[in-house]
């Protein structure tokens, strides 16, 4: 079955990377009855086991997946992305489509495809992957931002239906504020709790206790946005009002870890809105609270 563009509507793929994003995708779409049939990666070796997997050919050069697919899925880094398009001037096929897994790169960023009358897009996963065979399995529930070409976002709608998960499409205008919010709820949770676990060092925990004690916390605030989610989940001496508690960690955070006091308090900043719409507190505690956390 073609779509409205001329592709099909479970098109054939093509992969350019062997990376964890590319990867998990790559074997999820292939368990989900998509067929890959060439990868292109500089570490051949790397691609091995997604090409056993998958029953992919290893392709020689770039012109080699631009001929063999409907679907081009372009897994490099974000700085590399420019160039794999260039690099394809002159190759890239009418009708094609060529997709990248950027977060924050519009669809715009392949030129030289729609030169060529081929389709762009963006499908990124709103996931984080430590390797490409455990990213397989988080395909299903996950979400992706899914932006480009009119004409592809079915096709690409499809593709995420398929794998089990949502669909977020996303304006080209949008991408770079829509991966802020990703570095926000991803990434910034592995860096607070690596002050976690400084902070625990500092007392004398050492990091093999400190981490697995500190998950046990993490996985409960997880769980709590889950359910009730926000604004209940938001827990601790901010929810409570307890000007006097966070006095105190300020006081002994300049003392031990200074350079972390400014953290700390932009943190609990941003948290008094969430605690204000809990409902639980008067303004005149939310105030003391505001002047405890900027003085």
């Amino acid at each position: 079955m073609l779509s409205q563009t001329g592709l099909p509507a479970k098109p054939v793929l093509g992969l350019i990377g062997a990376g964890r994003a590319g990867g998990a995708l790559a074997l999820a779409a292939h368990d989900a009855g998509y067929r890959l049939t060439v990868i292109h990666t500089r570490t051949p070796d790397r691609a091995r086991p997604l090409l056993a997997a998958t029953g992919a050919e290893l392709a020689a050069s770039l012109a080699a997946v631009i001929g063999a697919a409907d679907l081009v899925i372009i897994a490099v880094p974000d700085d590399a992305i420019a160039d794999v398009d260039e690099a394809g001037a002159g190759l890239w096929r009418p009708g094609q489509g060529v997709i990248h897994l950027s977060g924050i790169h519009p669809a715009s960023i392949l030129q030289h495809v729609p030169a060529a009358g081929g389709l762009t897009g963006a499908l990124h996963p709103l996931q984080s992957f430590s390797d490409a065979e455990s990213g397989r399995a988080l395909m299903a529930g996950t979400y992706f931002g899914i932006s480009g070409h009119p004409g592809l976002i079915p096709i690409l709608e499809q593709l995420v239906q398929a794998l089990g998960g949502h669909s977020l499409v996303v304006s080209d205008e949008a991408k770079v504020l829509y991966h802020a919010a990703a570095v926000f709820a991803a990434n910034y949770v592995s860096v607070c709790f690596a002050q976690a676990v400084r902070i625990l060092g500092g007392i004398g925990i050492p990091e093999p206790e400190a981490t697995p004690a500190l998950l046990a916390l993490t996985r409960g605030a997880v769980a709590n946005l889950d359910y009730p989610g926000l604004p209940l989940a938001l827990t601790g001496p901010i929810s409570r009002g307890d000007a006097g508690t966070l006095r105190n960690h300020q006081e002994h955070l300049a003392a031990s870890q200074p350079d972390l006091l400014p953290l700390y308090q932009l943190l609990g900043q941003a948290a008094l809105p969430i605690a204000a719409a809990q409902g639980r507190l008067n303004p005149t505690e939310i105030e003391a609270m505001r002047l405890v956390l900027t003085s």
